[in-house]
């Protein structure tokens, strides 16, 4: 029964489980609840990979279709998806479209942590399908990023003074220390 599934028939289904659940196997925390820009970044993902990888047969995809998918969003702008604060209005564009407008108006490609993003919606996805039986093993498990956190700025003298005086800290202090 579970045989000839495509990609894109348990999208809906696992999205809607997903915003109901607060799943412990599939969220390290097990209290994410599904924010509505991580829906619509799932959503992108997977309409990303249905659209690239042509909606393959879910017993299809196996490590060597992650890589082609990876090195596919690799090419992609990093202003990809992104309307400059506008309403969107009508389809995303198209893969070809986004490979089309970052030749012409040589745009930066998109950033490891981006594509570490939509791996990491994928891996959620598989597991939720390999938990139910539609697939044998998820091929987004274990998948190696190399994202530089970058430098963080440290703290001023008056920032640390200023977050340890508010009434916010003290009360929070209060209640983990169980002193008045």
């Amino acid at each position: 029964a579970k045989a000839g599934i495509r990609f894109s028939d348990m999208v809906k289904p696992f999205i809607l489980w997903r915003q109901k659940a607060r799943p412990r196997r599939l969220v390290k925390s097990g209290r994410a609840s599904l924010m509505k820009q991580t829906l619509a970044q799932m959503q992108t993902t997977y309409r990303l990979f249905s659209s690239i990888m042509k909606d393959p047969v879910l017993t299809t995809v196996d490590r060597k279709m992650a890589q082609r998918f990876r090195e596919a969003l690799e090419l992609l702008p990093s202003s990809h998806g992104k309307s400059n604060g506008k309403v969107s209005v009508g389809p995303a564009r198209t893969y070809l479209q986004e490979l089309e407008r970052k030749e012409k108006s040589q745009l930066n490609p998109i950033k490891d942590k981006t594509i570490k993003r939509h791996f990491s919606a994928l891996n959620q996805y598989f597991k939720f399908l390999q938990i139910d039986g539609y697939v044998a093993y998820n091929p987004f498990l274990g998948q190696q990023f190399n994202v530089d956190p970058g430098e963080r700025r440290k703290w001023t003298k008056d920032e640390l003074l200023t977050l340890f005086g508010s009434e916010e800290y003290r009360k929070e202090s209060a209640l983990t220390t169980g002193s008045p």
